[in-house]
Order: C-alpha cells, then structure tokens, then sequence
C-alpha cells in the first residue's frame, strides 16, 4: 500500500462515508426516480488538509469532485464510481485496523 493511499484510508475510517445504492429500489423505482450512486466522501478538518487530500486522492488516481463546505469549517470531498468504491474497499481489506 503506497503512503498516499494508507493515509486516505486513515482519513476515511476518521469521519468518511460511502454510499452504494439500493439494488432493489434502483429496480422497482427505475434509474430516473432513484438516481443514488457509488460515491465516498471525505471529510476534511480544515482547507490545509482538503488540499492534502486532494493531492493524494490525485497521485492515488482517484478522481475527485468538487469539494464543498460542510458546516463552519468542515469540508466534505467526494468521489464517484463504482470502481473507486470497490479500489476503497479493498484498500480497507488490506489495511491492518490492528494499528489504527
């Protein structure tokens, strides 16, 4: 696991979230009533540490959206995809939770 990665891994088990949708739902309600996606996000403490994400997010070759603010001082970054769900996943399966 590259050091880039480890720390994005840190930072998602910190106050990070995923969503993936709902099989079941996207198939009664159709793609255009339930448009929810693959997505995480993560949450930065502060501007100094969203730009540090986003240089990892962007060495890691993980394509972040737009960030936003999330609260006073708090931003949240996402990023989109099925594939970079399943890129998180298993950096989380390969990260030891032991140290962390």
């Amino acid at each position: 696991m590259k050091k880039e990665e480890k720390k994005l891994v840190e930072l998602y088990l910190r106050n990070g979230y995923m969503r993936c949708p709902n099989q079941e739902r996207q198939k009664t309600d159709g793609h255009k009533k339930y448009k929810k996606g693959y997505e995480i996000r993560w949450v930065a403490k502060d501007k100094k540490e969203l730009e540090r994400m986003q240089r990892w997010l962007k060495k890691t070759k993980f394509k972040a959206g737009k960030p936003y603010a999330k609260g006073k001082a708090t931003y949240a970054l996402p990023v989109y995809g099925k594939e970079a769900v399943e890129r998180l996943q298993a950096l989380l399966e390969n990260y030891d939770l032991e140290k962390y």
